[in-house]
């Protein structure tokens, strides 16, 4: 079986793909209009341009609100953006062959305590998301963990970015497919800045995803 853990953001979506032979990773980020792999790159793409040779990256771009929409109008927008990462998440599974496999999808639910705008966009896009992935493989094939299981599977119920890496660095789960990757070699080999490190905690997450799994 192909297991697949998606961490869903509106700004960096991640993927983990684990096959029979590899782990793979894929990380979807919003460019927000700018030339994220020039020479040098804005801060918030350096640790990008690092790993742009041992992970696929999928930049996008979503629209910007502008002054002149009207409430309409920016709901019409967001269900295109919506519309347009889910295609684009389809595209590159599709790319990769994994949905017409024997394949389980998770992702996280919805943490209710959250609250304001961008919580609300957060589950317009991802039920788009759940949507398509529905129509593609079936709600049988989907599982949604609780948003704190990822991090009790690394080690802390209420884990931060910083204590999620450090598991992973660490291999707290003993996969020898893991350390084989060049994500997990390019991290235990670098210095990180914890304070720039999208996308690489996200990517971190879409691996937790995927192993908290029930078999």
């Amino acid at each position: 079986m192909i297991r697949i853990g998606i961490d869903f953001s509106l700004n960096s979506p991640s993927v983990c793909i684990d096959t029979s032979d590899e782990i793979k990773f894929i990380s979807f980020f919003n460019t927000e209009g700018c030339d994220w792999n020039r020479p040098n790159p804005l801060k918030k793409f350096k640790t990008h341009n690092e790993i742009s040779n041992i992970v696929e990256l999928c930049p996008y771009e979503r629209h910007k609100k502008e002054k002149d929409w009207t409430y309409a109008k920016e709901q019409s927008m967001k269900m295109f953006d919506a519309k347009m990462m889910s295609e684009l998440i389809i595209s590159v599974l599709d790319k990769h062959n994994v949905l017409n496999s024997d394949v389980k999808i998770s992702l996280e639910g919805f943490a209710y305590h959250s609250a304001g705008t961008a919580f609300i966009d957060l589950i317009l896009f991802n039920s788009f998301l759940r949507k398509d992935l529905i129509k593609r493989i079936g709600s049988e094939n989907i599982e949604i963990i609780a948003p704190s299981t990822a991090k009790k599977l690394a080690g802390k119920g209420n884990a931060d970015k910083e204590f999620m890496v450090n598991a992973f660095i660490n291999n707290v789960l003993d996969d020898d497919k893991l350390i084989n990757t060049s994500l997990h070699k390019y991290l235990v080999s670098n210095e990180l800045d914890m304070k720039n490190i999208k996308p690489v905690d996200d990517l971190v997450d879409s691996y937790f995803i995927m192993k908290s799994q029930t078999k």
